[in-house]
């Protein structure tokens, strides 16, 4: 890596950053990821909390939210509080909602679970502002 690459990443990862007041953000890396903690994601949140959220996903790029329960219903609301769901065709998913994704793998799976996930429609005129991923089951490592 050359010295100009080495110098913005040393800049982006030691900007200082505002404090959050109604949510608590932990950085999991100096460039990209946090942990947000101090919300639940089932109930809509205040608009100071969407703020900070918005914030940090901007600030961050990838945000992770632990030991959430949501319905499918409270996935998809806190998903269009960042803009509108994107809908697949129906035939490229599982189930019939085309809103909705579902990636599924065991031990006999020819392939590993989201080893084929991708996003769609990054070459679209207006792009998805990103993914949301909720784990229900994680394999054992």
């Amino acid at each position: 890596m050359d010295q100009m690459a080495l110098k913005a990443i040393e800049g982006i990862a030691g900007a200082p950053r505002a404090p959050y007041h109604s949510i608590t953000v932990n950085r999991l890396t100096p460039i990209i990821g946090a942990e947000v903690s101090g919300v639940d994601l089932s109930q809509p949140p205040g608009e100071e909390q969407l703020k900070e959220i918005r914030r940090a996903f901007l600030e961050n790029h990838v945000l992770v939210f632990r030991d959430q329960h949501l319905t499918v219903e409270q996935h998809k609301a806190f998903g269009r509080l960042f803009g509108p769901l994107r809908a697949l065709p129906v035939e490229s998913i599982d189930g019939d909602d085309p809103e909705l994704v579902v990636v599924r793998a065991n031990a006999q799976s020819r392939f590993a679970a989201g080893e084929l996930w991708h996003t769609d429609g990054t070459a679209d005129l207006e792009p998805s502002m990103g993914s949301m991923l909720y784990v229900k089951e994680t394999p054992a490592i």
